[in-house]
């Protein structure tokens, strides 16, 4: 099995690397895996991207410090599986290229391991009564929500319940303020909970079927590829989830805004 990728494995250097390290193996990173020296491959322009992505968060102090955060309190990465490194990425595809793409994929599979924890942790602050925008449900419900519309509908996983019944089809970002809120009107979802399992299983079929070439595809209507998406969701996630599991610990008052960086992706 892939084992769990952090940016730093992305860059090949170690947690406790310098800022001019971290540099160094961006620019060593760039060179040996510009797309122009893997033919152009779906692959090689995907793995560029995510090395561009790694070192954009590793390389700024604050981005860097919550991934830290994340990584120090993700029951995921506490129990980090120790996998062969040369693993396939791809069925019948060896190599770093191809097991990059893995590995970015795994990483949001993980990502949602942690929610599940939260969830399902009979301790855990999302057992609490839901309160306004500053709630714990609110800010699962914002990285669900954003999964939905940027990563599943842009693949075109989109939940079909409205259409199925011939209702006017909803934005996933009303969700945030509709679920578990009475008065809504006909909707597919009624709780958090229920959402959760839903886009756990959607987001299931779409890892398991994903190719490297619809990942550097562009999506309808912008021009960036679904990779940037995926990227973006990824970053988002880590964002609120390590603060989740902060605030679950009462190791801080309040969860800091996330800067979206594509004014497209604003909520």
């Amino acid at each position: 099995m892939t084992p769990t990728a952090t940016y730093y494995d992305t860059l090949r250097v170690p947690s406790s690397a310098s800022a001019e390290e971290i540099k160094f193996a961006f620019r060593k990173m760039v060179q040996k895996c510009h797309p122009d020296k893997h033919n152009n491959s779906p692959e090689s322009q995907a793995q560029f991207v995510m090395i561009h992505n790694a070192y954009s968060v590793l390389a700024d102090s604050q981005k860097r410090r919550e991934y830290d955060l994340y990584i120090k309190t993700s029951s995921t990465f506490k129990t980090r599986m120790q996998g062969d490194l040369n693993a396939a990425a791809l069925p019948g595809r060896p190599g770093d290229i191809y097991r990059s793409n893995e590995e970015l994929l795994a990483h949001l599979n993980y990502l949602l391991w942690d929610i599940e924890d939260l969830i399902r942790d009979d301790k855990s602050i999302l057992r609490e009564k839901p309160g306004g925008d500053d709630s714990p449900q609110f800010y699962v419900l914002r990285v669900l929500a954003f999964i939905d519309k940027w990563i599943l509908e842009q693949a075109g996983y989109g939940d079909h319940f409205m259409e199925a019944r011939q209702l006017q089809k909803r934005d996933p970002s009303e969700y945030i303020h509709s679920i578990g809120k009475p008065g809504q009107g006909h909707q597919p979802f009624t709780n958090m909970k229920y959402y959760f399992y839903n886009i756990r299983v959607r987001i299931d079929k779409f890892l398991s079927m994903v190719t490297a070439r619809e990942l550097v595809a562009k999506i309808k209507g912008h021009d960036m590829m679904l990779l940037d998406c995926i990227i973006e969701a990824q970053n988002y996630t880590v964002h609120f989830v390590s603060y989740l599991f902060q605030l679950q610990k009462q190791e801080m008052p309040a969860i800091p805004p996330f800067a979206h960086s594509n004014p497209c992706f604003t909520e």
